[in-house]
């Protein structure tokens, strides 16, 4: 990022800070027309891996690419880091970045992502692997039981000898990107529908719409004679090209973590990251992140047949989608234990739900508490006279609309910190509006709150 474009985004902002201490209105705002010109063939980097709703990679390049928010070399914090977009462009911009995430795949696709990887190397790999594969004998598995109803029986043989090969690199930096090459051709070969991030089976005649049906049809007989062996090689070039052709030096010169964890527990391992780095605080420099939302999203369940391959047993996949926040099964003891949340507003909205659904109150009830519990958490890992940024939209539960921006800010105020500016941005990426619940509507804009720790 050049020192011009690095000004002209510190004055857009510093102007948006002024209208917004004038009027005290949230400001409707284009991040991707503001950074239009500046698109950079990173874009495809942050697409490595399937995830849902990620972030639009122009909202942290634009927030972390200004000397007002964060200077060069500061430590940002994403405790919701998802697939890492926020830590790449950290590192971009040239700061340090640590990453919190309790899904497995997640910290894969950010660790992925932020490393820096050596051509030559990748290339001895792969030709590694090949041979492996060639001279490999049939792989005794160690899956969980009932795995193999997602792959046609030959796909399934051919991924156990991938994978089997990928299992004796010794290298763990270079394990993981071919891991997540891996991850990337179970979603190219598996019998699970490809349009529903949630794993769903392909089956004939479910649709009441011919077209579906006929897809369906062709997308069934493509997997009984598909190569998985071409495929994943295919994903591992295309990958290693992502590499080539990105700048990706300020990846060895700026460092990123990323701790697969619950941020409600991670503050020790945060804080010892910042020890070793040599930080005599042990506090961040900035706060970028865009929480989950209450019900709206599966990102574990979405994740189930990489973590079955990876190791994970269902009881383990299970637990961690039950101790997600923004989760969206509870349990019924749970639905018993609603009470008050503080916030007069969500209260009032959690009673009206509680008329069509006790669950999906419980829900939206537990999704307030959890999140209160971490950004207590998140503020205290915070220097003062520092930002605080939060990416948040709204939803629908029952037919209710829920607030998440409203609650959240509110949570934020209470602990301590000063409002500096409301962006709202339209969001016009897919990526960001896949199907929810059923009760859950999709969501249409983000609200950027912008806070400093005064005190």
């Amino acid at each position: 990022m050049n020192k011009e474009k690095n000004n002209e985004y510190s004055i857009v902002l510093e102007l948006l800070f002024k209208e917004y201490a004038l009027n005290k209105k949230p400001i409707k705002i284009n991040i991707r027309k503001i950074v239009s010109d500046c698109e950079h063939k990173r874009k495809l980097l942050h697409n490595i891996h399937k995830y849902p709703a990620k972030i639009l990679y122009s909202i942290p390049f634009f927030l972390l690419n200004n000397q007002i928010l964060s200077k060069e070399n500061d430590v940002i914090l994403d405790p919701f880091c998802g697939s890492g977009t926020t830590l790449l462009e950290a590192n971009m911009a040239g700061r340090d970045s640590i990453g919190v995430d309790s899904n497995p795949l997640a910290h894969l696709i950010s660790e992925v992502k932020t490393t820096c990887y050596d051509k030559r190397k990748l290339e001895e790999i792969e030709r590694q692997v090949k041979q492996r594969i060639i001279t490999i004998k049939r792989q005794d598995s160690k899956l969980e039981k009932g795995i193999e109803i997602w792959f046609s029986q030959h796909v399934f043989s051919q991924l156990q000898k991938v994978y089997g090969s990928i299992c004796e690199i010794e290298n763990q930096k270079y394990q993981k990107f071919f891991l997540l090459c891996f991850s990337q051709t179970l979603g190219k070969v598996s019998l699970a529908d490809p349009r529903i991030y949630v794993p769903v089976r392909l089956r004939l005649g479910k649709y009441s719409n011919e077209t579906d049906n006929e897809n369906v049809k062709k997308r069934l007989s493509y997997l009984k004679k598909v190569d998985v062996f071409s495929i994943f090689f295919k994903i591992v070039s295309a990958n290693r090209k992502l590499y080539e052709n990105n700048d990706t030096s300020r990846l060895k010169k700026h460092w990123s973590k990323v701790i697969c964890s619950d941020i409600r527990v991670a503050t020790q391992k945060i804080k010892k990251v910042l020890s070793e780095k040599g930080s005599s605080s042990q506090k961040v420099d900035m706060v970028i992140t865009s929480p989950p939302y209450a019900g709206a999203q599966k990102y574990i369940r979405s994740s189930r047949l990489s973590l079955l391959w990876f190791g994970y047993k269902s009881s383990d996949i299970n637990t961690l989608d039950k101790s997600s926040i923004g989760r969206e099964s509870i349990l019924k003891n749970e639905i018993l234990k609603i009470g008050e949340t503080g916030i007069a507003e969500v209260n009032i909205i959690i009673k009206k739900i509680l008329r069509t659904s006790p669950e999906r109150a419980a829900i939206a009830y537990y999704y307030v508490k959890e999140m209160e519990e971490s950004l207590k958490k998140i503020i205290k890992l915070l220097k003062r006279k520092k930002y605080l940024v939060v990416i948040i939209g709204d939803n629908t539960i029952c037919g209710q609309k829920f607030k998440n921006h409203l609650y959240l800010d509110k949570i934020i105020l209470n602990l301590g910190m000063s409002l500096k500016l409301i962006l709202v941005d339209n969001i016009q990426s897919f990526g960001m509006m896949t199907k929810r619940n059923s009760t859950a509507g999709i969501i249409k804009k983000e609200y950027i709150l912008i806070y400093k720790k005064e005190k």
